[in-house]
């Protein structure tokens, strides 16, 4: 079977659903394990049931302000590592063309 064929069923909050994906199936379940832990601590904090789909929207937002998160902080370190590099490279020149001068 060709890898784009490939069909996967994932139980998300109760809910199967069947994805067509070229992604792992180990790594499609760990997603949907992910999504579905959201969803079921958002639905227990909340004081009366609600809707499938508020419930989804808010675990959503809640995943989302991770990977915001999550990219600022590997934007940060990013721009720490260059300061870093950019001053090691300094180093380095400096010390190459005091090398070659005597």
């Amino acid at each position: 079977m060709n890898k784009e064929d490939d069909t996967i069923r994932l139980k998300i909050f109760g809910e199967e659903f069947t994805v067509k994906s070229k992604a792992d199936e180990t790594y499609l379940q760990d997603v949907a394990h992910y999504v579905d832990q959201h969803m079921r601590e958002i639905s227990q904090s909340m004081p009366v049931s609600q809707p499938s789909l508020r419930v989804a929207v808010l675990a959503a937002m809640n995943i989302s302000d991770e990977v915001f998160a999550l990219r600022k902080q590997i934007d940060e370190t990013k721009s720490v590592v260059d300061e870093k590099a950019t001053k090691l490279n300094n180093l380095i020149e400096a010390a190459l063309e005091e090398h070659t001068v005597e």
